[in-house]
């Protein structure tokens, strides 16, 4: 072991070793972040967000519902592949319950890209109310499901 080197650190790479040395601080002096201040931030970015969006959906309305549309088909189409997938790894009680509701919320999500721009002016409403009856029913159906399982264990 040449004494002119320092020892070499466990779990860091040789790249980043000498990093308080380069910049002045190290990775243990990144702790700024705090899950407090985290969590703030993630706050403020939303309300933000949710304030300029307000602002331009107001200001253009028409547009918005048909960019609103194209996002709701976005999301109803992977929301349906999420809960497709969910149902499946899971398995439990009253699983097919959570799987018909990704069915429903895919074929939900195609049918808006394939009617779009036109569903832009109807279909948000429609879209909205259905998927939460279906995702209401699904939550109903799996507490259901959960409480015998409870009871079971006991």
């Amino acid at each position: 072991m040449d004494p002119s080197r320092p020892p070499k650190k466990i779990g860091v790479p040789a790249d980043l070793q000498n990093d308080r040395a380069q910049t002045g601080f190290g990775f243990k002096d990144l702790k700024l972040l705090t899950p407090g201040l985290l969590l703030l931030s993630l706050h403020v970015l939303n309300a933000v967000l949710s304030i300029v969006v307000g602002l331009m959906l107001i200001r253009h309305p028409l547009a918005g519902a048909l960019v609103m549309a194209l996002l709701l088909a976005a999301y109803f189409t992977v929301a349906g592949i999420f809960r497709i997938v969910a149902a499946l790894s899971m398995r439990i009680r009253g699983w097919g319950w959570a799987l018909a509701d990704g069915i429903i919320t895919l074929i939900l999500g195609i049918l808006v890209w394939a009617q779009w721009p036109v569903s832009g002016l109807w279909i948000i409403g429609l879209f909205i109310g259905i998927d939460l009856i279906v995702v209401g029913w699904s939550e109903v159906m799996l507490a259901v499901a959960a409480r015998s399982l409870r009871l079971e264990t006991t």
